[in-house]
């Protein structure tokens, strides 16, 4: 029977020699007529996984002699699932990274609209968070809070009472007095001010609550108007935790 040569190069290519089924020497292997005759009857996404298989058994000095061609045909098989999955699990893992990277918790990065409806470069960070307000006609009713912050000197919020679709709203200035709780437990005393439907902070309360918020954690509000005391709302943030993130997205 004529013997043909193995010799692996810098291309691999499949030679034939000896008479061993399968003997490896690192840089040589050594296939019967036999063989090379089954290995030809194979279909042509066997024939290539094979021959992979024994390149990745030379490239990592994994021993083929003494197997038989069935079992090198198995084991080949068995590398093909492995290396498979393995290439799930590093796609999986590349996703949960782009995953975690666009996560930014209940902070969303958004942009202004023109006249025209179309989305312009001046972008805001958008919060919605749930609590409750009080007065002289109600007690511990729904309210939601829009939080809208252009930059780290202006950050306001809206009120939305009763969970409803518009805000509290003023006609001239209605001051408000605003404590917050820090993660660390730090009290700050802070005043916003609603001009139309939203109440802000004006720069140096700004970079007060900002700085809170780069803290993360758990933040607590508690404030009322000024003028009208019995007006008083609570809410929580459960976990600033990513604003760093949205706000970095903001301004690159």
């Amino acid at each position: 029977m004529k013997k043909l040569l193995l010799l692996i190069t810098i291309i691999p290519t499949l030679f034939i020699s000896c008479s061993n089924p399968f003997r490896k020497e690192y840089n040589e292997l050594t296939f019967t007529a036999d063989i090379i005759e089954v290995k030809e009857s194979l279909s042509k996404e066997k024939g290539e996984l094979l021959d992979e298989y024994i390149l990745m058994s030379m490239f990592e000095y994994r021993p083929l002699e003494g197997k038989t061609y069935s079992e090198i045909l198995s084991d080949a098989k068995s590398y093909k699932k492995e290396k498979e999955l393995l290439n799930e699990k590093i796609k999986e893992n590349e996703l949960l990274a782009i995953k975690e990277r666009n996560d930014k918790g209940i902070w969303n990065v958004k942009h202004y609209v023109d006249e025209f409806g179309e989305a312009t470069k001046e972008g805001y960070i958008q919060a919605n968070i749930k609590g409750s307000f009080s007065n002289s006609a109600t007690n511990n009713s729904k309210l939601n809070i829009t939080f809208l912050i252009t930059d780290s000197n202006d950050l306001d919020f809206q009120l939305y009472e009763y969970a409803g679709n518009n805000p509290v709203k003023s006609y001239g200035s209605d001051k408000y007095n605003v404590s917050i709780k820090d993660q660390e437990g730090k009290v700050h005393k802070l005043v916003a001010t609603n001009y139309s439907d939203r109440l802000s902070f004006g720069k140096k309360h700004s970079k007060i609550l900002h700085n809170i918020f780069l803290k993360g954690g758990l933040v607590k509000f508690s404030l009322y108007d000024i003028n009208t005391p019995s007006s008083k709302y609570r809410f929580d943030i459960e976990n600033a935790a990513k604003y760093e993130k949205a706000y970095l997205k903001l301004t690159s």
